[in-house]
């Protein structure tokens, strides 16, 4: 496929698993609470430009009545009046800094925070949001606010992120907008549980992609059952697996016989998986002993070490429930109990059959909290697990399609509730709290009419319904999410059939819901990246790993084909694509494609952008029951090695190493200027076998440090990129440089500064078509002077100066955003 080079933008890292910044002013300061990332540091977040002069920090009317609450203290402000629109200068504004390490840049998918306006003292009624990128000339945010003194959580998300420059802090601004002002030093303003999260990498556990154990075949205590199960394993290693749940309802009235758990064990283990194992609870009404006992007779008597238990299994439903308070008494006997017999295993529960708002905000941090130490100093609950079967065979098609974002806002629930328990019982590092579905489909019970193009379990929706759901266990950092289940009811698409293979014996075929978990397994791992798309319609899932970039496009749309532009960057789309996507994935490629109506493509890029694999599964091939098609790309070279050299005269020697060349013409040298890769020379290229070593010298490299990357280029247009390195050059001295490059529209004034004293200087502007626009001649100039180049307001767009100082002409290019 043609891929076209939008915009570049070089390398950073990003933040890893803990990607939230969290201000909950508990300790009546301003001081990061939690969340600081690695590499970056956090300022306090301040008061300023208010009728007060101290006391900012109180227990004052402590925040409450939303979610993730902390309800203690709170920064506060006597807000002045004004509008952002007329005098941003005289509004009051609460602030915060984030500083990033010499190699990485602050990058702000979100801010949320409770807020308690007090309208009858003047405080105000809406409030806008600007940062130190643009010195604080846009809002990046301006929401309405209540201000009858009712706390009120607000969340800014941004469809692209904050994007500071590498090592350099950004600054925001939290602006008290339309208010008539305090009087005196009447506080009107509060702010509560700020928020921060950044644009985020997050490791995608080992063990996301789960099963559960059903139905197996033999006798179990009093149980006999009949499944497929025993000769179904080398399909289920195929289908990528890495955890698999031995519970359910079928081990929940008794225990399991410890032989027949270990054999199950063993059984996971041989392909690839880890078990997690349920003890029985009856509701309470089996003992800790007997728990203990079965984690003695597996992990102790036979050696098998399995790490994570699980207690119970819906408590919440069935003919009888165990109350909120019985759930906490028997989680923490049975888990003291446990871990007495092996210290190093980890808890799983409560299991409760869907996200129940009456039991988990209770036992995670609340009356009946299951989140603390017990007497040995031990952690009862380490994952905090529910089930979600979201329908019950009567849903819509457009319910189905919705149902990945109703689970992501349960996720996010849980989530606040988490932070809150790990702060109430000081649970940090590897202690905090996990967690996992151990058990979900698309419903508890099929339509009657069960097929491909329907809304049920055996459908093609539900396929994608399941990667919906390990989109969300993906970004908000899931231990594992084990689906139900793997063959159950014969495979006969009846009403209790939720297995995720079709059919019988030799007759048995993978559903939809088994191709994508496959399709995932196999290549979205690694770290998570997100993405953001313009039609709801379509999920888009990306993950980087190792040297690949690899982005699953679900359309769930039942009539529309979608051309699409997929910009591998945050870069704004300028394609007109009827669908646009931002995979924030660093890499400056712009590829096109198309999907069909209720299909799903997993496309692999290699680290310059090269599409180096495509597979395509749609509604066809599930209707005729056949595996997805996939395409593997030979590409024109590879790319070995490529490194830069300072030389002793100043120039740098710039290295590329590459191997087996197939169709190419030749390579581009490029150089960063400013926020551009711009050609600094070309070598004709060779094809054939073997490795190939290709050089070239930039004979005048900036001051400082410089970024190169190779453009190479085939004979039918397409072309890749080698990685982008760096070096640093400080024995050169650049005669001057041009600042800011590029410049905004809202103030377009470009300024010289010399590095060199200039006994003449000549200063030329042209526009993109090469029209001079401005000159300047100039004389006896000190090192460190500053020259407008530009006066009078330019349009936006690309500009290039010439400048020529003691003789030495040189070209760079501007930007006018």
């Amino acid at each position: 496929m043609k891929k076209t080079l939008l915009f570049v933008s070089f390398c950073a890292i990003y933040f890893s698993a803990n990607a939230q910044l969290n201000y909950n002013f508990n300790a009546a300061n301003g001081s990061p609470t939690s969340g600081i990332p690695s590499g970056f540091s956090a300022s306090d977040v301040t008061a300023n430009n208010t009728d007060k002069t101290s006391d900012f920090f109180t227990t004052v009317s402590p925040s409450s009545g939303y979610n993730g609450a902390s309800c203690t203290g709170n920064i506060t402000t006597a807000a002045k009046a004004g509008n952002a629109a007329t005098n941003i200068a005289n509004l009051s504004y609460f602030e915060f800094a984030i500083t990033p390490s010499s190699t990485e840049r602050v990058k702000i998918s979100s801010i949320s925070f409770g807020s308690r306006s007090i309208g009858t003292s003047g405080g105000p009624t809406s409030y806008v949001i600007r940062t130190s990128i643009d010195n604080y000339v846009a809002n990046v945010s301006s929401v309405n606010i209540n201000s009858s003194s009712i706390w009120t959580l607000y969340s800014n998300q941004f469809s692209l992120p904050l994007i500071g420059a590498i090592n350099t802090a950004v600054t925001v601004r939290i602006y008290a907008n339309n208010g008539t002002g305090a009087v005196g030093t009447t506080n009107n303003w509060r702010i509560d549980d700020l928020n921060i999260n950044f644009l985020n990498r997050p490791t995608i556990s080992n063990y996301l992609m789960g099963q559960n154990a059903w139905l197996p075949k033999g006798t179990f205590g009093s149980a006999v059952y009949n499944g497929q199960l025993n000769v179904l394993w080398p399909t289920i290693k195929a289908s990528g697996v890495k955890m698999i749940r031995i519970g359910g309802a079928w081990a929940e009235g008794a225990m399991l016989p410890g032989d027949k758990v270990v054999d199950l064990i063993d059984s996971i283990r041989k392909i690839g998986a880890e078990p997690m194992v349920q003890v029985a609870t009856n509701r309470g009404n089996i003992s800790a002993t007997q728990a203990a006992n079965l984690v003695q007779y597996v992990n102790i008597t036979n050696n098998r070490n399995v790490k994570y238990w699980i207690i119970g299994n819906e408590p919440d439903i069935g003919s009888t429930t165990a109350p909120v308070a019985t759930v906490a008494t028997y989680i923490k006997s049975f888990s003291s109990a446990m871990k007495v017999k092996d210290p190093s295993i980890l808890i799983v529960g409560p299991e409760c059959a869907y996200y129940n708002s009456n039991y988990y905000p209770s036992l995670i941090g609340g009356a009946n909290d299951i989140t603390g130490k017990d007497a040995n100093g031990r952690y009862y609950v380490d994952v905090i697990s529910f089930h979600t079967y979201p329908f019950n065979g009567t849903q819509t098609r457009s319910q189905v399609v919705s149902g990945g974002q109703s689970l992501s806002n349960n996720v996010d629930n849980l989530l606040n509730l988490m932070n809150n328990a790990n702060v109430l019982n000081n649970r940090i590092g590897a202690d905090q709290l996990k967690w996992a579905i151990t058990e979900f489909n698309v419903n508890f019970s099929n339509p009657t009419t069960n097929n491909i193009s329907g809304v049920g379990v055996h459908s093609f929706l539900n396929g994608q319904f399941w990667a919906d759901a390990f989109n969300v266990g993906m970004s908000k950092g899931a231990l594992t999410i084990t689906p139900w289940s793997v063959h159950e009811s014969g495979g006969g698409r009846g009403t209790g059939d939720l297995g995720y293979m079709d059919g019988s014996g030799v007759t048995l075929k993978p559903r939809s819901s088994y191709y994508h978990e496959k399709m995932i397994s196999d290549n979205i791992k690694g770290n998570y990246i997100q993405s953001v798309n313009n039609q709801t319609l379509v999920t888009t899932i990306g993950a980087i790993r190792n040297d690949t970039v690899s982005v699953m496009l679900v359309n769930k749309s039942d009539v529309t084909n979608y051309g699409y532009a997929l910009q591998l960057s945050e870069q704004p789309v300028t394609d007109p694509a009827v669908m646009k996507i931002n995979l924030f994935a660093d890499i400056n490629v712009l590829y096109k494609d198309n999907i069909d109506a209720q299909t799903t493509v997993v496309l692999v890029f290699n680290k310059t952008g090269a599409l180096i694999k495509k597979i395509v599964y749609g509604i066809t091939q599930a209707t005729s029951q056949i595996a997805p098609l996939e395409t593997n790309y030979i590409l024109p070279l590879t790319w070995i090695n490529f490194s830069a050299q300072k030389q002793s005269n100043g120039s740098v020697l710039l290295n590329w190493l590459v191997g087996d060349l197939v169709n190419t013409q030749l390579f581009e040298i490029e150089r960063l200027v400013g926020n551009d890769f711009l050609s600094i020379g070309v070598k004709n290229s060779t094809d054939g076998k073997g490795n190939q070593l290709y050089n070239f010298v930039d004979k005048i490299p900036f001051n400082g440090t410089n970024y190169y990357r190779i453009k190479q280029l085939d004979k039918n247009g397409d072309f890749t990129y080698s990685k982008i390195i760096s070096i640093n050059v400080l024995n050169y001295t650049q005669q001057w440089e041009v600042y800011p490059n590029p410049a905004s529209s809202e103030n377009p004034l470009f300024q010289l500064r010399l590095n060199e004293d200039a006994k003449t200087l000549i200063i030329s502007l042209y526009d993109s078509s090469a029209k001079k626009i401005i000159e300047k001649s100039l004389i006896n100039l000190n090192k460190g002077s500053d020259v407008i180049i530009n006066p009078e307001i330019l349009k936006s767009g690309f500009y290039f100066i010439e400048v020529t100082q003691n003789g030495i002409k040189k070209t760079e290019k501007l930007i006018v955003r």
